[in-house]
């Protein structure tokens, strides 16, 4: 679908590392559910943000206000933050949609008035989430003109880009209380082990603002320290732990020295090989082709 900045190589490397390794996790079980352009999966922050967008019901009723005390008796004050956290937006928007008053649609049409902001709404699905635009344009949907469905997304984990999943790790000395201040800066509960950005569970929102406010990665100076700290104390590894490691990891791949090598081709190209009557013989280091005698001449 074009999405780009979580791109298909994000393959939860973040979570899988530390697990496998013994690192302890928090809040895991949490899942999120976020407002979406409807088809295209295209992100709504920073029509929120940047352009200063808004929402409408069916009726074309701006409704996020009406559900302020209702909200406000689930989570006090912090329905008062500015601008409104994304939960919080979400929440007004499965209420609205529940009461029977969908569909949800952005108010986009007074925005896209002013030239700078309709070049920076396209520009954002375009560098961002290409599919989007490729959706509108398909769809003949100019949000100059038409203001966009909205929907919402299959519940996942998101990590502390925008919810509280990832891994415990030690808080930072100038924000951090003083019984979370127990090791290296960002570092997990395997020694030497640190990550940064939505690896780190237990604080979100570590995307726009956090990037500026220098919260979302984890300066080089804390691992510097522990380098340095570290410095006299070498790691030991045997040549055995090192060749089981090897043996472990060839084995999980299917390639263990002499064995049999899968034929990774696609089957079409096997077929067209096959029908060739060539037979290759595949080895870690060399790759020979022996035509049989009676394959065919083109």
């Amino acid at each position: 679908m074009g999405r780009t900045w979580y791109a298909p190589w994000s393959s939860a490397s973040a979570y899988a590392l530390p697990i496998q390794v013994g690192a302890k996790m928090t809040q895991m079980e949490n899942r999120i559910v976020l407002t979406r352009f409807k088809d295209g999966y295209g992100p709504v922050g920073a029509y929120f943000l940047h352009l200063k967008t808004y929402t409408q019901n069916g009726y074309g009723e701006e409704y996020e206000s009406k559900w302020y005390n209702h909200t406000k008796e689930l989570v006090g004050d912090y329905i008062d933050r500015h601008p409104v956290p994304t939960c919080l937006r979400n929440h007004a928007f499965l209420e609205e949609t529940k009461a029977g008053r969908g569909p949800i649609r952005m108010v986009t049409k007074e925005a896209f008035q002013d030239p700078h902001k309709e070049t920076v709404g396209w520009e954002n699905f375009l560098g961002m989430t290409i599919g989007q635009a490729v959706v509108w344009a398909s769809q003949n949907i100019d949000p100059k003109y038409i203001n966009p469905e909205l929907t919402t997304s299959e519940p996942y984990v998101m990590g502390s880009h925008a919810t509280c999943s990832g891994a415990w790790a030690s808080g930072p000395e100038d924000y951090a209380p003083a019984e979370y201040q127990w090791g290296y800066n960002r570092m997990m509960t395997v020694d030497g082990l640190f990550g940064a950005g939505d690896t780190i569970g237990g604080t979100a929102h570590k995307f726009s603002s956090g990037l500026v406010h220098g919260r979302a990665g984890s300066p080089p100076r804390p691992r510097s320290e522990y380098v340095n700290d570290m410095e006299k104390a070498q790691p030991q590894v045997s040549e055995q732990e090192y060749r089981d490691l090897e043996k472990r990891d060839l084995s999980a791949a299917g390639e263990l020295p002499g064995r049999p090598q899968r034929d990774r081709r696609p089957a079409p190209c096997r077929r067209a090989i096959s029908s060739r009557s060539t037979v290759f013989s595949v080895s870690r280091r060399s790759w020979t082709n022996t035509s049989a005698a009676s394959a065919p001449t083109t």
